[in-house]
């Protein structure tokens, strides 16, 4: 793929190296680690004031009990890191500020998007709060998954909450 040419607009990263696919592969959908779970723990508050009428009813979650999909990532993806591991593009009136490597499970924790969108993995912001994301809830077809957008602060499977983009990651992108 001419990864040059399907944007009008591009604000390359370096390459990700084999070690970095590697990562992709393995770490970046791992469960859980106990000190991930901590953290998360450790960032929840009641949002709601005492005196409030839903302050006692508040409830925690429990990431420990967060579904993340272990599945390899589409190949097209992969290609794309191979080119540029994460960066800004435009296509059209689209951008796309795709996270690198690095970056994609601190996005998916940071956001919580499991305890929202169970098998949603997130892969770029679109430069006004929606996440582009896998939907991973189910195998691959033909080697990808659906992408689908929501907005970070209304995570959810509900139609209200997200919308399907393309049946794939180049499509995604390519379809503007």
């Amino acid at each position: 793929m001419d990864w040059d040419n399907v944007f009008q607009h591009v604000a390359k990263e370096v390459p990700a190296t084999e070690d970095d696919i590697a990562y992709l592969q393995v770490s970046v959908l791992a469960p859980l680690t106990k000190s991930e779970i901590a953290e998360i723990n450790s960032q929840q508050q009641n949002p709601f004031a005492v005196g409030d009428p839903l302050h006692d009813k508040y409830q925690s979650f429990d990431p420990s009990q967060w579904y993340i999909p272990r599945r390899q990532f589409p190949d097209a993806f992969v290609e794309f890191l191979r080119w540029s591991n994460g960066g800004n593009f435009f296509r059209g009136e689209r951008e796309f500020g795709i996270f690198g490597i690095k970056s994609l499970r601190e996005y998916l924790l940071g956001y919580q998007i499991p305890e929202y969108m169970p098998g949603a993995v997130p892969f770029a912001f679109d430069g006004c709060g929606g996440f582009y994301l896998f939907d991973m809830r189910e195998a691959m077809v033909d080697g990808e998954y659906p992408i689908v957008m929501a907005h970070s602060g209304s995570l959810g499977w509900d139609e209200d909450d997200q919308v399907r983009l393309a049946d794939t990651f180049f499509e995604s992108i390519a379809g503007c």
